[in-house]
């Protein structure tokens, strides 16, 4: 492939998240540059492409609903059981893989974003994030269930971030200007030290794809694009909550799928 390519081209462009094994091919032969125009072109999305996400998010949600999670944690059942009935109910609605580790968490570890489900019986709060794959593209939500007093206030701020985000977001907007409508409500509540990651990704054909909902994004929403919706609160050692959807972009933000945010 290579040889095919010499003479013709002289400057060859690349994404930057191409594997170095393949950029190690190319590098002697062509002048090589890591530029972000795929990147941009991807973060539009097409109908088909926001179809077969909600399709992969209708698989990951009736998958949700199938594993009874009140019942397993009435039931004392383990995380990483759990977790692997998620995967295995979303493979049998249709889709090929899960789009990221199954993260079902409990207690004091999910005040840690990313912590993967343990042999231990689910505790409280419970929190879960996963997301399905389907003909290629990815789905991704989370949801927390909550039981006592201070679980149930944390909850209400966060889904408060979540909603609000959700309604601000405007094609013409700054990427930036989301993430400070959540993180400014969290703020207000004295809680601004414990959300720790940016306010929601773009996805599609990868679980996180440019632009973000970041701090520092000052990329222009557009129609079409694709993005997540994640505030979260992690009081280290007791707990945390986060909530998560998936929005498309038109002249608003319209959240795909129908899970609610209190699961009962």
């Amino acid at each position: 492939m290579v040889d095919d390519l010499k003479g013709s081209i002289k400057k060859l462009a690349i994404e930057p998240s191409l594997e170095y094994g393949t950029y190690e091919k190319f590098r002697d032969d062509f002048e090589i540059g890591a530029v972000d125009f795929v990147n941009k072109q991807r973060a539009i999305k097409t109908s088909q492409e926001i179809f077969k996400i909600e399709e992969a998010t209708e698989i990951a949600q009736q998958a949700f609903r199938q594993i009874k999670i009140i019942e397993k944690h009435e039931y004392g059942e383990r995380e990483n059981m759990v977790a692997f009935e998620l995967d295995k109910y979303m493979r049998e609605n249709g889709a090929s893989e899960p789009s990221f580790e199954t993260i079902l968490t409990s207690g004091a570890n999910s005040s840690l974003p990313h912590a993967v489900p343990t042999q231990n019986k689910i505790g409280n709060p419970i929190l879960i994030d996963w997301g399905a794959k389907y003909l290629g593209y990815c789905s991704d939500n989370t949801r927390t269930l909550v039981y006592s007093e201070k679980q149930h206030e944390i909850f209400d701020i966060v889904a408060e971030a979540h909603n609000k985000a959700i309604h601000a977001i405007r094609p013409g907007m700054k990427c930036c200007e989301v993430d400070k409508v959540a993180r400014d409500i969290i703020s207000e509540y004295g809680y601004g030290d414990k959300f720790i990651h940016s306010t929601g990704h773009s996805l599609g054909l990868d679980i996180h794809e440019p632009p973000s909902f970041s701090p520092k994004d000052e990329t222009i929403i557009e129609k079409g694009m694709v993005m997540t919706v994640e505030p979260g609160i992690y009081l280290e050692g007791e707990f945390g909550v986060r909530l998560e959807d998936t929005v498309a972009i038109d002249n608003k933000a319209r959240i795909l799928g129908k899970l609610p945010l209190v699961i009962e």
